[in-house]
């Protein structure tokens, strides 16, 4: 685990998943239909509590302005600020690790407890799993 500063926002748009974790995949099929892997594209993955369940939301970025949000999707911000971070290698073949990675990171004390998940798939075979730190007072 590491402490990796996000330097500034990440606007992206997203896909909300029908259900956690089964709506994943398919949140990320209409995902990749819509945005499709491009070289300036980058994927993240979005979790956070909602009414006793988790909403789970597959995002991009937009590779040029207004691409995504003329396809009706949701904006939403990646907040830059100090996250608690664990890269997986390999992902694809290591997918229980993600699930391990986050929960060892909402564990520690150190989380924002109104922070979300992210997944910051930063290639097509490693996924950063990262959740932002608490801010000083």
């Amino acid at each position: 685990m590491e402490v990796y500063t996000l330097k500034k926002d990440i606007h992206v748009y997203c896909i909300t998943a029908s259900s956690f974790p089964d709506g994943i995949k398919p949140a990320f099929d209409k995902l990749h239909e819509i945005a499709p892997i491009a070289e300036n594209r980058t994927y993240y993955g979005i979790s956070s509590p909602e009414r006793g369940k988790i909403k789970y939301r597959a995002a991009a970025n937009e590779i040029y302005d207004g691409e995504l949000n003329a396809r009706g999707m949701q904006a939403h911000v990646i907040k830059k600020g100090k996250y608690l971070l664990i890269e997986i290698k390999d992902f694809m073949n290591n997918l229980p690790g993600i699930e391990k990675a986050f929960k060892q990171l909402t564990n520690d004390k150190r989380i924002d407890p109104h922070g979300e998940c992210v997944e910051w798939y930063k290639d097509n075979k490693t996924c950063r799993c990262m959740v932002r730190m608490k801010t000083a007072l």
